[in-house]
């Protein structure tokens, strides 16, 4: 079946028949019957938010001290490029490593 837009009548009728209400009523669905998967997925969601805000402070900070040293003649074109694909680059990274957020003890049940 070839793949229609989000307000695509069909699809909309197609994907409430193929699921059940429950899955189309939430976001996400949880597949554990743990509440402490809950905490965690809490705990990992405020984990990402807070990666989020500190990388997007950063690259504002960063990229804005960038544009004004390049209006005050300070910094070359060539040389502010570099350090924003390099910043780029390194936020990019950072962004892929584990956010350390502590799975909890299944073995409890």
């Amino acid at each position: 079946m070839a793949y229609r837009g989000k307000n695509d009548e069909k699809s909309h009728i197609h994907r409430l028949y193929k699921y059940p209400l429950r899955e189309n009523a939430a976001d996400i669905t949880i597949a554990s019957g743990s509440l402490e998967q809950l905490v965690y997925l809490r705990r990992l969601s405020m984990a990402m938010m807070r990666r989020i805000r500190t990388h997007y402070r950063f690259i504002m900070a960063f990229n804005g001290s960038l544009i004004a040293s390049g209006a005050a003649g300070l910094l070359a074109p060539a040389t502010s490029s570099l350090l924003h694909n390099t910043s780029t680059i390194i936020i990019g990274l950072h962004s892929m490593t584990s956010l350390n957020v502590k799975k909890p003890d299944s073995s409890k049940n």
